[in-house]
């Protein structure tokens, strides 16, 4: 995607910036794996209902985020895309230049563990902020319309999602940073 930024200053990455800074989720996480990665990679199956589209709530999720990068509130926003919500997760610790972050990750979600890590329900971004900025992103949300919870907190060395995920946030970009090598031998 191509775009002009009319504040370069306010060009947010999806890396995860500083220890302590709060995760949060906006959007709204449903128990949907059909057409998913993860059925695809893990059950070997290319079927079932892709996830459901509600355009209001995209529209409010896209406001929330773009209202708070215009405000510099946030530090990381990252889509919940491809994957679900552990590979964005993940991507988050892994993806910046300088070291990786880990983060201590912990839903409220009651459902599915499979569907809550890997489902690709739409209309999620996953944003971090210092603390000091939750009741500014809190109004924001709750201007535009869009849910949001706080899951998180970055830091350490391993990505934890309680109690499901625990890993070592080096090996995870060792891993990532080397695949395509490994897929071409």
């Amino acid at each position: 995607m191509v775009g002009l930024l009319a504040r370069v200053a306010r060009c947010v990455t999806p890396w995860f910036k500083a220890p302590g800074d709060l995760v949060v989720l906006l959007g709204r996480t449903r128990e949907e794996l059909g057409g998913s990665e993860y059925l695809k990679v893990v059950h070997g199956l290319v079927r079932g209902t892709p996830p459901w589209i509600d355009l209001k709530l995209e529209r409010a999720v896209q406001q929330c985020c773009l209202r708070a990068i215009e405000r510099g509130i946030l530090r990381s926003a990252h889509d919940v895309s491809e994957g679900g919500l552990a590979v964005a997760l993940a991507e988050c610790c892994i993806g910046g230049p300088e070291r990786a972050l880990g983060a201590r990750i912990e839903t409220h979600e009651v459902m599915r563990a499979d569907a809550l890590l890997f489902g690709e329900s739409q209309s999620r971004i996953i944003v971090s902020i210092k603390e000091g900025d939750l009741g500014r992103l809190r109004e924001i949300a709750a201007k535009e319309g869009a849910p949001m919870q706080v899951i998180g907190v970055v830091g350490g060395t391993r990505f934890i999602i309680q109690p499901l995920i625990q890993a070592p946030v080096e090996e995870l970009k060792s891993i990532w940073s080397t695949s395509l090598e490994r897929r071409l031998k």
